[in-house]
């Protein structure tokens, strides 16, 4: 919920919030707050400040190159990415349904026949 939508709750006329206005509010706000402390195998996420979406495949143990566990993922266009598994990686994410999250798919051209 926008700043906005918080102004409209209250009553300009005599700047009075009702309960049920507050709870409304209260319940929004907690919404927005609930970021996940990790990333799961097989969830879905959002990334609603840039509008992206992801998709953990699985986790690894340590690479070669770091020696943290690393997040393999895919994003709504079809690209592999990892992110090593530190306590900041899940900032600004928000798990998703699998029903959204098939609703962003924007997957390139599955035709197996070659371009000529």
């Amino acid at each position: 919920m926008s700043n906005e939508e918080f102004k409209d709750l209250i009553d300009s006329s005599e700047k009075i919030v009702t309960y049920e206005k507050f709870s409304a509010m209260r319940k929004a706000r907690e919404e927005i707050k609930t970021v996940p402390l990790a990333f799961e195998p097989g969830c879905y996420y959002v990334f609603p400040d840039m509008g992206l979406f992801t998709h953990v495949l699985f986790i690894t143990d340590k690479s070669t190159f770091h020696d943290l566990p690393i997040y393999i993922m895919e994003d709504n266009h079809g690209n592999l990415f990892c992110e090593e598994m530190t306590d900041d990686v899940t900032i600004g994410w928000h798990q998703c349904t699998e029903e959204v999250w098939k609703s962003v798919l924007n997957f390139p051209d599955d035709d197996p026949r070659p371009r000529s």
